[in-house]
Formats: structure tokens, C-alpha cells, sequence
């Protein structure tokens, strides 16, 4: 009755201000019952009573505007795949396959969810926001090891210890004579007929030095450069129960990782060694060098006694005919040494390998 009178008050009140126009009854407010009014407490304010508030949350799927499943289906999403409107979300929306979007099995106990690209290094999807270049597969041939060598000091030949052999026969007998080959001219006196045939006889060579050092050839290590994305964010839905909804976009891989070198779990048919290849391959020690030459010698015959007016040349290299006839009044000779080659000696062993630093093992599909 109390709370009769407070709304009849209440509505006399309002209707007899300037604009008032109430055409609803007093006793029409009856109708909607006591909890429904407001109900004056002890300190003269009012409070509505929640049970009369409309909740957010009430009503059907269609009063939604759902699809029933609890999707929306222009709801905004995160994960960079928009339903498009038609109430499906992720992996199961056949919009979101074009960019990637796969039901994969959940990584086992231990790994991690990943997507990968084995053969460059493509963008990271939003999923994966952690990326990591790495060395995919590198392999670990030995280094190919040889020696080399460079001239240090030149051989040299004993300027004093030539000599020539001739005769009227091709052995050169029975006459010989010591040369000096320090490229002097000396008179002969007194002058001498050259013979049919002659021998330039030349000393061995004296080996010089020669500088030996290591060659190491690194075979490939076969390895390529990849990309590596982690640190999933929640994943994508839309699929069942032990799948996991990853986008993966090509060439990216949906793969599961763990640290250090381990067997690929069953279902997991491709398997990549991932991380920062350290190369310490080398060649040890074990490099000597050996010098060999010859010598050769040159006599030139002149006519006059001064070696200006050649008539006749010689080389050193066994009896052969001379193929002059004159009286020679001096001669030239010298001697030098040729044919220089530094010879390596020994092979050295290799050593050091192709190491991968912050290994970690990739599972693909």
C-alpha cells in the first residue's frame, strides 16, 4: 500500500510540470508490482533491483547473431585470418587455408610448436613472433690439406769447376780442359783451331731454400641458411581435440623443436640440426720442401783476341758436333743455374670440425 502511494505521488509529480502529457493511468504502475518500482530505503535514495536488469548475455543464438557455436561471425581476430562472415573461425574457415592456416598434432611432452624454413629465411607470421636465423644441416667433410712451397734463396753452380771435352770422335776424347764461367773474356794464346767435337761439362747445382706452407681446403659443409620462428602466442582454433590450429604460410613449415640433438617422435617423418655453424677445420703441421736445378753452361769462340767478333756459340748438354772450323783467339763462358723448383714434402694431417653452437633439433611432417 506504502509503495501504491509513493508512485501515484511520483507521477502527479512529473505531470503537472510545463510539458507534461500523461495518458498513462496512476493505477497502471500498480501493474508492474512492487519489486519492479523503486523502493525507497531508510536514507530517502533509490536502488534498482538487479534481478529486473536485461544481462548482456541473455537470449538465444539468434538473438546474438551467432552461429550457435559460440563464434561471431565478424568477430576481429588477432591471428591475422578474418571469418569473412560466414560463422567459421581459423582451421576451420576454408578462407583462412590460403594463408596457411593447418590442424597439426600438438607437440608432444617437451618440444615446442614451431614453423620453420629450411631453405631461406621468410617472414614470421604474428603466431610466431620470435625469430632466428640458423645453419640448417650442415655437414662436416674433412679439410683437404697440401703444401706449398716459394723460392727462399736460388741455387747456385761453381763458376770454377767447368770443363770441356773435344776430340775429332762424337765421345769427345781425348782432349779436355779447365773453363772459368765468370763471363770474362780470356785470350787464348795461341790461337787454337775449335774442335769437330765438344762437351760442356757443368757441376751440380747447389740447392738453395725454399719456404714451405700449408693449404687447407674446406669442402662445403652442404649446410643451408633457414629461419627458425618461435615463442607461439595462443594458437589459432578450430580444430579437435590434440590438434592445434598453427599458420604456416609457405615456405614455412608447421615443425616442433627442442634443445639439443634428439630422435624425431613418431609421426614426425623429417628431422633438421639447426644452429650457429662454427667452423674450426684446419690443417696441422707436417709441410717440407726440397730445391732442386740444374746447371748450365755457355762457351762462345771469337776470332779476335777481345770477344768481339763472335764466330762460334756452345751450350753445355753432352758431345755434339761443333760444326766449326776456325782459329779462335778468345773465348767467354758462363754458367748459371736453371730449372729451379721447390718440392713440397709430406702431407699434413687434418683436424677440427664443423660445429654447430646453440643445436637444436627440428621435426617437420
Amino acid at each position: 500500500m506504502r509503495a501504491s502511494l509513493v508512485a501515484q505521488l511520483l507521477v502527479a509529480l512529473f505531470c503537472a510540470g510545463p510539458l507534461a502529457a500523461c495518458a498513462l493511468p496512476v493505477s497502471g504502475l500498480a501493474d508492474v508490482g512492487a519489486d519492479a518500482a523503486v523502493i525507497g530505503d531508510d536514507s530517502g535514495r533509490g536502488a534498482f533491483d538487479a534481478s529486473t536488469e536485461a544481462s548482456p548475455d541473455s537470449g538465444d543464438a539468434s538473438s546474438r547473431g551467432d552461429a550457435g557455436d559460440g563464434t561471431i561471425p565478424n568477430e576481429p581476430r588477432t591471428d591475422g585470418c578474418v571469418p569473412s562472415g560466414n560463422g567459421l573461425i581459423d582451421c576451420q574457415n576454408p578462407a583462412c587455408a590460403p594463408l596457411g592456416y593447418a590442424c597439426v598434432a600438438s607437440a608432444p611432452e617437451g618440444w615446442s610448436q614451431v614453423v620453420f624454413d629450411p631453405t631461406g629465411q621468410a617472414s614470421c607470421p604474428m603466431q610466431f613472433p620470435q625469430s632466428l636465423a640458423v645453419d640448417v644441416d650442415p655437414m662436416d667433410p674433412p679439410a683437404q690439406c697440401s703444401c706449398s712451397c716459394a723460392v727462399v734463396t736460388q741455387a747456385t753452380c761453381d763458376k770454377t769447376a767447368v770443363s770441356l771435352l773435344y776430340g775429332t770422335t762424337a765421345s769427345c776424347t781425348p782432349g779436355s780442359m779447365a773453363l772459368t764461367a765468370d763471363g770474362g773474356c780470356v785470350q787464348m794464346m795461341p790461337r787454337a783451331s775449335v774442335a769437330m767435337f765438344v762437351n760442356l761439362v757443368t757441376p751440380t747445382a747447389v740447392p738453395g731454400s725454399c719456404s714451405p706452407s700449408t693449404v687447407a681446403q674446406l669442402p662445403s659443409s652442404s649446410g643451408s641458411k633457414g629461419q627458425l620462428c618461435s615463442g607461439a602466442a595462443p594458437l589459432a582454433g578450430g580444430c579437435s581435440v590434440g590438434q592445434v590450429c598453427v599458420a604456416a604460410p609457405s615456405p614455412l613449415k608447421s615443425c616442433i623443436d627442442q634443445i639439443g640433438q634428439h630422435t624425431c617422435p613418431a609421426g614426425y617423418s623429417v628431422s633438421h640440426f639447426v644452429g650457429s655453424a662454427h667452423d674450426t677445420r684446419a690443417c696441422g703441421e707436417g709441410c717440407g720442401c726440397t730445391q732442386t736445378a740444374t746447371c748450365t753452361a755457355a762457351l762462345t769462340y771469337f776470332t779476335d783476341d777481345a770477344c768481339r767478333v763472335t764466330n762460334v756459340g756452345l751450350t753445355s748438354g753432352g758431345c755434339s758436333a761443333s760444326n766449326a772450323s776456325l782459329m779462335a783467339g778468345s773465348y767467354m763462358a758462363t754458367i748459371s743455374a736453371q730449372n729451379v723448383a721447390c718440392n713440397p714434402v709430406g702431407t699434413p694431417l687434418p683436424a677440427g670440425h664443423v660445429i654447430l653452437d646453440q643445436e637444436r633439433t627440428i621435426c617437420c611432417n
